[in-house]
């Protein structure tokens, strides 16, 4: 690369006058004939321009072809990034710190230790999977995606040998860049890193280049995603949001504690998502806020270079917050300081609760929290609940009863329990809920995720259209609540009984294969484990979906997915003649069959209580247009059925330093 500023000798800056240094010797890539101004977000000094291209879709149909590198190579290769991205972690902070008020501390301490481990974690995967069809992968990184979210996109990209495209904010994009610079520097050539700020998916999804998958890091359904073309596409779109999570404190957690972990969830920037709404048991709710103020008042606010801040100044508009505050319905709003035209922690007491705010989430600019009280167990939950992100909560108790309960009730994913807060790890899943996105991000799953090829979707919640249609889910919503709650060996064993004789009259001539296949999925991958790493004890096990939707497929693929949803624990759907038969010798609602019509259809597609719908394997797929009408659309393997039927939580608990080991460092 012309004016590489990284030597294959030493791969490393290790003083923040090096930032300039690489400032002046880095080479930006002239890709069109407009130019924007990174600014430092500290002094507000030019830091240097980069090209925008005019057009994208010219430049995506010139990417370079994948890497030529073998199997033993791609992983140590992944090792060596891993390295390379430790030794460089100074200048990723200092970049972090100018372009986007990140703290020095926080990229150093926290983000660059899991990238770390994230491309070690997948150096193996090349060496485990063999995979011949090597495409394209697109990621799409706002200037608001979290660095860490790298480790869900690029690891796993680079293991695959997928040629990738990174399309980067301008405010974000120094940081890639950097680590498409020591990727080269290393031997990974297969990276190609655009400058832009309009996020049009429409470049992507009508190219002439093959893609595998466009993984957004940014809310899919904002209104500039609208332009995606009409025609059908094979390329799938995944996305993670970073909508802010809720946190729930109950009158026996340590006040201490929570105050200081509440500050350090609610502003900091480096973790997949903030807690913007905090809920506190009204027994406890004076204090905590007495607390909460004395906390505030003592804290440090400065620039993102300043070792001693503890708060790191926000970049944004403050008109956000005035707005904020003036069409919020709060009972009482606290800042330190008395001055509404300078940055500081505001909190807003009170209020009425939408969407599980207080005010519009649209317009938080990441200073503000909201705090609400609650008198019971169902409450918290119900409020917590009603955010439309699925991703993940903060639980504050030291009642594990209580905790076990809120855990299984909570609407989400990813629950981190008292001091957790941020807490992941390389190996382990996060299934967005809801609003929060769609697809598999880290682990096996992320992996194979950029890899499957389209099957099935999962259609957004929208209006009803047939009132039959809409009795018959309500009976299969209120018969998977019982459903869940046996055992899966009791479910296993009812179905086999029941599944025998109906094979055999189907299938009297290979009704065997189906067994076999039907006892596999049984005895399938499981995503649940439970592990003690880095002081933390993690849970992850398989919940269902809810209310699972089957249209009128190949007999092979709707007995899968249908035994499969029911053995997780959902409810089922369908038009297949499977469901006419099997349904009535079930408990009731857990197996509905409704009819085989495009009105059926459409309603079932627009219920907001339909989790997943398995379409036709060779049926005509939804046009991209869907795609911006959908929160969850997905595409899955016939081998993916299982996870697709059910979502990983991860339940983060903290088990102390003395679990950890440091071999004498």
């Amino acid at each position: 690369m012309k004016g590489d500023s990284i030597s294959p000798k030493s791969n490393s800056y290790r003083c923040e006058d090096h930032f300039n240094e690489w400032l002046k010797t880095t080479f930006f890539p002239t890709l069109g004939p407009n130019s924007i101004d990174v600014n430092d977000v500290i002094n507000k000094q030019k830091l240097c321009s980069v090209s925008i291209p005019e057009n994208i879709d010219q430049l995506v149909d010139s990417i370079l072809e994948p890497d030529d590198l073998d199997r033993q190579k791609r992983s140590m290769l992944l090792e060596k990034l891993a390295t390379s991205v430790e030794q460089n972690s100074e200048l990723l902070a200092q970049i972090e710190a100018a372009t986007r008020g990140i703290l020095l501390r926080d990229t150093k301490q926290k983000v660059v230790p899991i990238l770390k481990e994230y491309f070690i974690y997948y150096s193996t995967f090349p060496l485990q999977y063999s995979i011949d069809d090597k495409k394209t992968v697109v990621g799409v990184f706002s200037n608001e995606t979290p660095l860490i979210n790298v480790g869900l996109f690029i690891a796993p990209a680079l293991a695959s040998g997928c040629r990738i495209i990174v399309q980067a904010g301008t405010k974000i994009f120094l940081a890639l860049h950097l680590i498409k610079e020591l990727a080269a520097s290393i031997g990974f050539h297969s990276i190609t890193v655009i400058p832009s700020d309009d996020n049009h998916l429409s470049t992507y999804i009508g190219s002439s280049v093959e893609l595998s998958v466009v993984v957004l890091f940014d809310d899919l359904l904002d209104k500039k995603y609208s332009t995606v073309p009409d025609e059908k596409t094979n390329t799938r779109i995944v996305y993670l949001t970073n909508y802010r999570i809720p946190a729930i404190i109950f009158d026996d957690a340590d006040l201490h504690a929570a105050t200081e972990g509440i500050i350090s969830a609610a502003w900091s920037k480096w973790a997949h998502s903030s807690v913007g709404t905090v809920f506190v048991q009204e027994s406890i709710l004076d204090q905590f806020l007495d607390m909460l103020k004395k906390k505030l008042s003592h804290l440090k606010v400065g620039p993102s270079n300043e070792k001693l801040a503890d708060i790191s100044q926000c970049i944004s508009d403050l008109s956000c917050l005035k707005k904020t505050l003036e069409s919020s319905l709060c009972m009482e709003k606290f800042q330190v300081l008395k001055n509404d035209d300078i940055w500081q922690p505001t909190l807003i007491l009170g209020g009425k609760v939408d969407d599980g705010q207080a005010f519009s989430s649209t317009e938080d600019d990441g200073q503000v929290l909201t705090v609400l009280s609650f008198r019971s167990i169902e409450e918290a939950i119900s409020m917590a609940n009603s955010s439309k992100q699925g991703l993940a909560a903060s639980v504050w108790s030291e009642n594990l009863c209580l905790i076990n309960e809120v855990v299984r009730k909570l609407k989400v994913t990813n629950i981190w329990i008292n001091g957790t807060y941020g807490t992941t790890a390389a190996n382990v899943t996060f299934t967005p809920l809801k609003g929060s996105g769609v697809g598999n991000f880290g682990g096996v799953e992320g992996f194979f995720e950029l890899l499957s090829p389209y099957d099935a979707f999962i259609p957004k919640a929208e209006n009803d259209s047939d009132k039959n249609i809409s009795s018959a889910i309500g009976a299969a919503k209120k018969g998977q609540e019982c459903w869940g709650k046996i055992s899966k060996i009791k479910k296993k064993l009812l179905l086999l009984a029941k599944l025998k004789d109906l094979l055999n009259k189907h299938f009297s001539s290979n009704a065997e294969d189906y067994y076999s296949i039907i006892y596999r999925y049984f005895n399938g991958r499981d995503s649940s484990f439970a592990t003690t790493q880095s002081g933390f004890d993690l849970v992850s096990y398989q919940e269902p979906r809810g209310v699972v939707a089957v249209g009128n497929i190949q007999d092979k693929h709707a007995i899968y997915v249908t035994v499969r949803a029911l053995y997780e624990g959902n409810a089922v759907i369908s038009q297949h003649w499977i469901a006419k038969e099997l349904g009535p010798l079930l408990p009731d609602g857990v197996l509905k069959y409704i009819p085989d019509t495009a009105e059926a259809t459409r309603a079932v597609e627009s219920h907001n209580d339909v989790q997943v719908f398995f379409g036709s394997w060779n049926a005509e797929m939804l046009p991209p247009s869907h795609v911006t009408d959908s929160s969850n659309i997905q595409s899955i393997l016939e081998e993916e059925f299982y996870n697709k039927v059910s979502v990983v939580k991860n339940v983060w608990c903290d088990v102390g330093k003395s679990s950890l080991c440091n071999f004498g460092e």
